[in-house]
């Protein structure tokens, strides 16, 4: 399970018990002298999410398979295939830049993580002593409690006082520079669009990405962009679903506005704020004219052969050439 699919009720249970959990298990750790126990329960902590998250993916993916399994059996309204997509995606040359704004974005969040993390031992190493010994002072007004439950409790308390400012600091810190920690609206994931590049199927009651990938109507979707400069519609979701951990799902297509408003218009139950990038008559596609390369003869696409010198028409280099 990710945090982006995780009800918020949950998340914010996540939030409470995971300091809670791990100040108990570090005070237990200092009690009883032992910390190898604790780092050991902490290690096991992640090395359980971990496994957690791959079962769930593996669920997923699963089901995916055999819900897109399932639609493949039915007539589909109409299909895009991986090379509609790349030639559509070609003529995008704002693509590189975007995808170089979003990586150099990553690298600097991870800087700014680094930096967080080592100002995160700094503090530790400056305060730690000083909170334990002012909650020590505290505790001392309840003689009557065992030693040990005391020290538990001085350490307990610390510590939950130790994770409390770590998790302002970065819960702070990720909402207002994109970080992917914690976070459903700020994760860099969900802002990186989903391109799908081994084709798209359309069918009654949904999409699938990939032949794997099934988005199912109604969508719930915050906009949609029909962009005819750069050949795509972009659905922007409110959030991710359990199948596709993304928000921007991107379909390029050389006729973005006839995909709109034949298919993918048609997913929407409610209205949805639809913005359109129109092309200028500079970037307005000229009709396809081809002329044969042996006697200049004007072609129909239909032919096979020239009707006036009779040679057979080399179609791939003609249209490679006229995509050129």
């Amino acid at each position: 399970m990710s945090y982006t699919t995780m009800s918020k009720p949950m998340m914010y249970l996540l939030w409470v018990v995971t300091p809670v959990a791990f100040a108990a298990i570090f005070a237990w750790g200092q009690v009883i002298r032992n910390y190898w126990i604790s780092i050991g329960l902490f290690i096991a902590y992640f090395i359980i999410i971990f496994g957690a998250s791959i079962f769930m993916g593996y669920k997923s993916y699963s089901k995916n398979r055999s819900e897109s399994e399932q639609y493949r059996r039915r007539q589909a309204l109409s299909r895009l295939t991986g090379e509609d997509i790349r030639k559509a995606m070609e003529r995008d040359y704002e693509l590189p830049r975007e995808y170089s704004a979003l990586s150099k974005k990553m690298f600097l969040n991870l800087g700014i993580m680094l930096a967080l993390l080592i100002a995160v031992l700094v503090v530790y190493s400056a305060l730690f002593n000083r909170i334990s010994a002012a909650i020590s002072i505290l505790l001392g007004n309840y003689p009557s409690m065992a030693q040990s439950t005391l020290e538990f409790l001085r350490y307990f308390i610390t510590y939950l006082i130790m994770f409390g400012i770590w998790f302002a600091v970065f819960y702070v810190v990720a909402k207002y520079t994109g970080l992917p920690y914690l976070s459903q609206s700020t994760s860099m994931m969900q802002n990186i669009p989903y391109i799908p590049t081994k084709g798209i199927a359309f069918y009654k009651d949904a999409i699938i990405f990939d032949d794997l990938y099934v988005l199912k109507a109604p969508l719930d979707a915050d906009s949609v962009t029909v962009d005819e400069r750069r050949r795509f519609v972009e659905i922007t979701l409110k959030k991710p679903t359990s199948t596709i951990p993304y928000r921007r799902l991107r379909i390029y297509a050389r006729d973005p506005r006839g995909i709109w408003e034949k298919y993918v218009s048609k997913y929407f139950e409610a209205q949805v704020k639809v913005e359109e990038v129109k092309r200028t008559e500079a970037e307005v596609e000229k009709p396809r004219e081809y002329r044969c390369p042996y006697c200049g003869a004007l072609l129909n696409e239909d032919w096979e052969y020239c009707p006036k010198c009779g040679r057979k028409i080399p179609w791939d280099e003609l249209r490679r050439a006229y995509e050129a």
